[in-house]
């Protein structure tokens, strides 16, 4: 990475042209700043100091943080540690943004699965970034903190089986990150010796109607299902209200599990019997997030790191013995 004195060398301006560039743009040509800027963008240079001080929070669904339960929980822990530390956040949709733009916020945490090219392009500016909730691509060498999946759900259907189910279908949410419906079904399929491909559903965790459907085709199966492996609390609260709707007793007709433990929505009413589901502490996902990014920060070219923040199965009454 190059220093100061050697982009203003190679740019033939002096470093004090550099700094505006990079600090007050408005004060110098646009063909001297766009100079400067692709040299940077190709040597590299970030204007590090010793300390963070501010960070964005890339999301390209903001929805994702006021709506969605899990993410909602992430973002507190992140907001909370920020706060701590005395940081500021800026919450950014997109990164069509040039470098100077870009280099105002001093990291980004990248919340969920996003675009290659936005980690590609972090990367080529030599900006500090941590994936949170998710890893990208395995080709991406991005340091990434999420919730691990394939142990606790391998859990949840070895604790099906040691019941005595043997037809456990697993329903799904629509998500747009691969990695976690793959991880998660991995650990259902090495714990499960009766697993079959035509037992794994996907509705869209946002369409009620949609989920109604698809836990139609659930109940109609045949063999007789005898248990539900939701892939989140939200699905699983779903069907609470539909076997609600149908007379059927949960777990006396039909055994539920959930995961990720999130808080009851408000529109939800908090289902009896307790829910069995797998815990993992979201808000601590976001808090170890913004940690890794102040160590990214301090050691821009460091090893990355894949952090697995650890889940536990919580049982509850609606698993029944058949």
């Amino acid at each position: 990475m190059r220093t100061l004195k050697e982009i203003a060398n190679m740019c033939d301006v002096s470093e004090s042209t550099v700094s505006l560039a990079l600090n007050k743009p408005y004060k110098i040509s646009e063909n001297v700043r766009s100079k400067i800027y692709t040299i940077i963008q190709k040597e590299g240079y970030s204007k590090l100091t010793n300390k963070i001080q501010n960070f964005g929070i890339l999301v390209s669904d903001m929805s994702h943080v006021f709506s969605n339960e899990y993410y909602g929980e992430v973002v507190q822990g992140i907001m909370s540690s920020a706060s701590d530390s005395g940081l500021q956040a800026r919450f950014v949709t997109n990164l069509d943004m040039d470098y100077y733009s870009i280099h105002n916020l001093q990291g980004f945490i990248l919340l969920g699965k996003q675009p290659d090219e936005y980690y590609e392009k972090l990367i080529k500016y030599r900006v500090p970034l941590v994936s949170c909730g998710a890893p990208p691509s395995e080709d991406i060498p991005v340091t990434s903190v999420y919730i691990e999946r394939e142990e606790v759900s391998g859990m949840l259907a070895n604790y099906l089986v040691s019941c005595g189910h043997k037809n456990i279908a697993v329903l799904l949410g629509d998500h747009p990150n691969e990695y976690m419906n793959t991880e998660f079904l991995r650990g259902i399929i090495r714990n499960n010796p009766y697993f079959k491909d035509d037992m794994v559903y996907v509705a869209n965790c946002d369409n009620y109607d949609t989920v109604e459907i698809v836990v139609n085709q659930i109940m109609s199966h045949s063999p007789h299902i005898s248990a539900v492996i939701c892939g989140n609390d939200l699905l699983a609260y779903y069907f609470y209200k539909f076997a609600e709707r149908y007379n059927l007793n949960i777990p006396a007709d039909i055994s539920i599990t959930g995961f990720d433990s999130v808080r009851f929505p408000n529109f939800v009413t908090v289902p009896t019997p307790k829910l069995t589901t797998a815990f993992g502490d979201t808000q601590l996902l976001g808090r170890k997030s913004l940690e890794l990014l102040k160590d990214r920060y301090l050691d821009l070219l460091g090893n990355q790191q894949y952090i697995k923040i650890p889940s536990s199965l919580l049982i509850g009454g609606s698993v029944g013995r058949v």
